[in-house]
């Protein structure tokens, strides 16, 4: 680690400051990969994402297990590393090092304080293909699980959902819980903090089949009034067969919230939803993230990721 960086834990005042070193070595990647043009990364936009991700930041620095940045001596933030703890499973949210300050050991730092190993807790990441990124996460002990892609749609009517029944569910404890008896199943681990946040934020729906619960979707949430660089994300979605994404991703077309296009972040593995999604006219994004983990119990074949990723 330089000298000249402190690693320490966040504090309120570093909440924004955070956020824009996120979207500045998002862009500096996005470059890197020619998804975007040196201009963009240059001048990345940080007032109009915020405005689109607000809600999902403040969510996950409130609640956050681990939350920490490396302070240079001027006191800019060089690094940030931010994990939550759910249901003794680690989840490590994000960690972003300034591109002028990348290769100094300060990763190194951030993942040993926000990241670690610890007995009794498994772990997980959703990541970029960052070779530098992906070499510090699997020097930490997790392994490559599957790859993930973005799947651009448009909306589309409505289908039949067959054997299956939907119930509208409302931002309770009786919401909460059954989706969480689901993501134990197909996860290994239950989020309720996240789940109780994403209920007040999206559409959601529990799958009956003969009146036993057998999957949930959250839809989708729409974008910001005036917002058109990116289209709306749903999910996340989990079925204990995975025969029922179908009717799942099907569900969500009965309440689009306005929405003509969406996106839809799907496990390669998922090869049901894949399927399902690419004879509606889907394309693939080609902005692809990779699962790593030290948990065998994430079945991603049946799963929907959330969408945006900052949360498996």
């Amino acid at each position: 680690m330089s000298a000249a960086a402190l690693i320490r834990p966040a504090t309120a005042a570093d909440l924004m400051p955070a956020y824009a070193l996120f979207r500045r070595a998002l862009y500096a990647y996005l470059a890197a990969i020619g998804m975007v043009d040196a201009a963009a990364a240059k001048d990345p936009p940080i007032a109009s994402a915020w405005d689109r991700q607000a809600d999902w930041i403040t969510h996950l620095w409130n609640c956050a297990h681990l939350n920490v940045v490396a302070v240079t001596e001027d006191g800019s933030i060089a690094g940030w590393a931010l994990s939550t703890l759910r249901d003794q499973h680690l989840g490590l949210s994000f960690f972003f090092v300034d591109p002028t300050r990348q290769s100094a050991g300060l990763g190194r730092a951030l993942i040993a304080q926000a990241f670690p190993a610890l007995p009794g807790i498994k772990r997980s990441i959703v990541a970029t293909q960052d070779p530098r990124a992906l070499s510090l996460y699997l020097r930490s002990g997790v392994a490559v699980l599957g790859t993930s892609a973005d799947f651009l749609a448009k909306v589309w009517p409505p289908g039949g959902q067959g054997d299956l029944t939907f119930e509208r569910l409302a931002a309770d404890d009786a919401a909460v819980a059954a989706i969480g008896q689901i993501d134990a199943s197909v996860l290994g681990f239950r989020r309720d903090a996240d789940i109780r946040f994403l209920l007040t934020s999206r559409p959601a729906w529990l799958a009956r089949r003969a009146g036993k619960p057998v999957g949930y979707v959250f839809g989708i949430q729409p974008n910001p009034p005036g917002t058109t660089d990116i289209d709306p994300g749903c999910g996340p979605m989990a079925a204990l067969d995975p025969s029922d994404l179908a009717a799942l991703i099907d569900q969500v077309m009965t309440d689009p919230g306005g929405a003509e296009k969406f996106s839809i972040t799907l496990p390669l593995a998922n090869h049901s939803a894949i399927a399902h999604l690419l004879a509606h006219g889907a394309h693939i994004d080609p902005f692809y993230t990779v699962v790593l983990t030290d948990a065998p119990a994430l079945h991603l074949d049946r799963y929907v990721q959330t969408s945006p990723s900052f949360i498996l």
